[in-house]
């Protein structure tokens, strides 16, 4: 397991493999014994690793990792926000091709905005600064974050990936 929250309501949201079915998945919890069945109902969940989970304050789920697909669906790559329920929330970069590389951390701003890092240095095939990119609630890249930065020098010797950023 890569990443678990309990969310306020307590329901339990997990990210990694589930050996069972040999996928890597995430699923709800109605608590920390009982598997909320209601969540992505017969779907197969994601075809590669969970890296990154977090809950916007609308309930919606954003996923990120490795993945290219959500229940045999084409998502947008390397990150997809779920409605409650599971489903693909299509709102979020709708339209988009997503990352080039995996997503390791994903964070929420107090203004709802989304820090997102990695190995990437494209989202939807425009060049961000290398490994970090803030995105507006949409999915969008905000432009107005490192403006005419290059972002980390990937030639330095150290990791071509951010794996965490705290928000203070």
């Amino acid at each position: 397991i890569n990443d678990t929250l309990i969310t306020g309501n307590y329901n339990l949201e997990l990210g990694g493999i589930n050996n069972q079915i040999n996928n890597f998945n995430v699923y709800g919890k109605t608590s920390l014994n009982n598997r909320d069945n209601t969540f992505n109902s017969g779907g197969t969940g994601f075809d590669n690793d969970v890296l990154a989970i977090v809950i916007q304050s609308d309930n919606k789920i954003l996923v990120g990792g490795f993945f290219i697909s959500y229940n045999g669906l084409s998502c947008s790559n390397k990150l997809v926000r779920l409605n409650a329920d599971g489903t693909i929330d299509n709102t979020f970069n709708s339209g988009g091709t997503g990352f080039n590389d995996a997503i390791s951390f994903v964070t929420i701003q107090s203004d709802g905005k989304l820090l997102v890092g990695g190995g990437f240095i494209r989202y939807n095939g425009i060049t961000c600064s290398n490994n970090l990119v803030r995105l507006n609630a949409d999915g969008t890249i905000d432009n107005t974050f490192n403006s005419g930065g290059t972002g980390f020098d990937n030639n330095a010797g150290f990791s071509n990936v951010v794996s965490f950023v705290t928000i203070q």
